[in-house]
Order: C-alpha cells, then sequence, then structure tokens
C-alpha cells in the first residue's frame, strides 16, 4: 500500500511428541481503508457470527470437538477480535496449516494513533483501517509497526531507492526474497525427513499419471439400479463420448475388468473402478442388456499413452528458494507520467552485501 507496507511474519509449527521437525507457516493478512470502521467492525462480527454458529452446528452433530467462540483482545486501546478456526479444523483435515488458522480482525486509524496512551499532535491524521488476519498476533505485530515500535519496510534501503524517485507512485509492492526463500526451505527440510518420496520427480509423474485416469469419463448417464442393487444402468450416452454407440440407454453395467460394484454406491464404485483402472487405454465392462449378459470394451480418450507432464513443483519450489534467497528486499513500482505512457521500476537488494540496490527500470 504505496508507503504504508509493513513487515510480515510467519508462524511456527510446534513438533508433536511423533514428530521431530517443525516448519513455518505463513501469516497472512489484509488491510481495507475505511471510513466508518464502526460499522465495517460490526459487519464482519455479524459474519464471522453466522460463519461460528454453523460450524457450531456441524460440531454439535458429529459431536466432535470443541465449540468455537469469539475472543477480543486489548492492543493499547485497539480491540482484536478473533476466533480460532483450527479447533474446527482438526476435525476435517489433517493438514496442520488448517490447524493453526484463526480468522482475526481489528480496526485501526491510519496513523497508528490509537495505541499511544497520548496521541502525539504531529502524527498525521487519516482514513482508519480494517485489517483481516489469519492469527491475531499478526494484527498486533502490524500495529506495532504502525505505531513505530518494529520494523518497517519503508525504512529498508529498497524502500528508499525507489522513494528517490521523483515519480508519483501508481502502485508499489516491497517483498523481502530471503525471507520467503527460509519459509519455503523449511516445508522442503519437512518433506525431506517426512516425506522425501515427494522429493521425486518420478513420483509426481506418477501422480500425474493418476490424476490424468481419474479424468477420463465415459461420457453416459449413469444411476444405481434400484431393481437390481450393485449394478449401474445406463440413462442415456452423450454423442462424441467414448461411451456412445457401445453402451445403450437401459443397459445394466455389473463390472468393470471382472470386479463387481458396491450393493450402497454402485454408480460411486464404477467411476473409481474407471479411475483406478489396470489398462490406461481402455476399460471392458460386463452389461447385461435385454436379459443377455455380454462384454463391452470401450477405448477410452484423454488417456495417459502420452509422456506425463515432467513438472516438480517441489523442485520448482527449491529454484525459487534458492534464487530468492540472493536478495533480502524487492521492490516494484510502476508511476503513470500521462494517461498514455507508464514508468515501472524493479529494485533488488543483496542479501549480506554492501552493495545498493540495482534496479532495472522500463
Amino acid at each position: 500500500m504505496g508507503s504504508d507496507a509493513r513487515l510480515t511474519d510467519r508462524g511456527p509449527v510446534a513438533p508433536s511428541p511423533t514428530r521431530e521437525l517443525a516448519f513455518d507457516l505463513p501469516l497472512l493478512s489484509l488491510m481495507i481503508e475505511t471510513n466508518d470502521p464502526q460499522a465495517v467492525s460490526a459487519a464482519v462480527s455479524r459474519l464471522v457470527n453466522a460463519l461460528v454458529q454453523q460450524m457450531n452446528f456441524q460440531l454439535l452433530r458429529s459431536g466432535k470437538g470443541n465449540l468455537l467462540r469469539t475472543e477480543t483482545l486489548k492492543h493499547g486501546r485497539t480491540a482484536i477480535h478473533g476466533v480460532a478456526l483450527g479447533d474446527f479444523a482438526r476435525t476435517q483435515t489433517k493438514c496442520e496449516y488448517f490447524h493453526t488458522l484463526h480468522l482475526a480482525w481489528a480496526t485501526t486509524d491510519n496513523a497508528g494513533r490509537d495505541l499511544m496512551p497520548i496521541a502525539p499532535a504531529d502524527r498525521p491524521q487519516g482514513n482508519p483501517w480494517l485489517i483481516l488476519s489469519t492469527h491475531p498476533d499478526h494484527i498486533r505485530q502490524i500495529l506495532d509497526a504502525r505505531a513505530g515500535r518494529a520494523q518497517h519496510l519503508s525504512s529498508a534501503s529498497v524502500f528508499a531507492a525507489l522513494g528517490s524517485r521523483e515519480r508519483t507512485a501508481a502502485s508499489i509492492v516491497l517483498a523481502q526474497p530471503a525471507e520467503a526463500a527460509r519459509l519455503v526451505q523449511s516445508w522442503i527440510d519437512y518433506l525431506r525427513v517426512r516425506h522425501p518420496h515427494m522429493l521425486q520427480p518420478d513420483w509426481w509423474r506418477h501422480m500425474q499419471r493418476r490424476s490424468d485416469q481419474a479424468r477420463v469419463t465415459l461420457g453416459a448417464g449413469l444411476q444405481d439400479d434400484a431393481a437390481h442393487p450393485g449394478q449401474v444402468r445406463v440413462v442415456r450416452t452423450l454423442p462424441g463420448w467414448p461411451a456412445h454407440g457401445k453402451l445403450q440407454e437401459g443397459d445394466r453395467i455389473v463390472g468393470l475388468d471382472g470386479r463387481g460394484f458396491s450393493v450402497v454406491s454402485a454408480t460411486k464404485d464404477l467411476k473409481r473402478a474407471i479411475a483406478q483402472r489396470r489398462d490406461p487405454e481402455q476399460v471392458v465392462l460386463q452389461v447385461e442388456r435385454n436379459g443377455e449378459a455380454m462384454e463391452v470394451t470401450i477405448k477410452l480418450s484423454g488417456t495417459t499413452s502420452r509422456p506425463a507432464p515432467t513438472f516438480d513443483p517441489v523442485g520448482a519450489l527449491q529454484q525459487l528458494a534458492q534464487l530468492g534467497g540472493a536478495f533480502s528486499g524487492a521492490g516494484y513500482m510502476v508511476s503513470e507520467d500521462d494517461p498514455h505512457r507508464f514508468h515501472a521500476e524493479l529494485v533488488l537488494q543483496f542479501s549480506r552485501t554492501t552493495r545498493p540496490p540495482i534496479s532495472s527500470t522500463r
């Protein structure tokens, strides 16, 4: 937000008794300028309360977890409200990132005057801000930075280099690539210890093949046959799709590649069997048509016979971490000289060096 940029932080996930390595997770915040903080805060509170009621209803139905509640803490003269969504997330997913999530919000004035017992007369006035965050601690850090009690990105040499140009900035983006690289490296170190197979390109190729197989569909309308549990009735087929001309309306599919289906959810079982088929090029369906048993072979389009993409997301993250570690700061500014022209500038600050920032303009 122009010159009003702050340092961001990260939240560690502490090791559990069964895990010997922790990793860091990002804390995310959004700041929105408002001219009516009371109304905005009240509206956010109503939305959060509605969300909490829905989650608590699910918790009561399942009998799992503790009921959520909104808590309010004071930081200076600012009230920080928050809900620990992680208590609900633990009943829904094993992903530890969601276990740490909060939904927190606060409103503050533009100059951080509300953090000071007596606001100095020379502090500039401005519109209040709504701060939304994934953790109340991050809001505290933002408020401290706004009050001058914590490190401020506008004091960084990257920002100074951008600000030295005699231009009016339309937008400024500041980043700390080295900090982001350390965050990403903590994820990679965790995977290396706990899930080393995810660091191998072959594993990602295998997952891509499985994903390709799961996306293949027959192109037929299917439903469980109520009169024949464990069988799937063909309602229709779609022209141009693999099943068209092979299956007919009223056919009953009783098996795939020699395997039958669940009497509870036959259609779901059929789709799962297609995704996990042995032959990526085709499936062999056991079908009953007008009282006659037959086998129908359907060639599948969009199969995995082509080479799987070699994109390795973890390898890409490793390369980004190596690149980002070289720069302690980065800034990008776009300014408009007139309605038909703009000026863009990128400034990079090397890590652990006294060299001045380098910049590129266009």
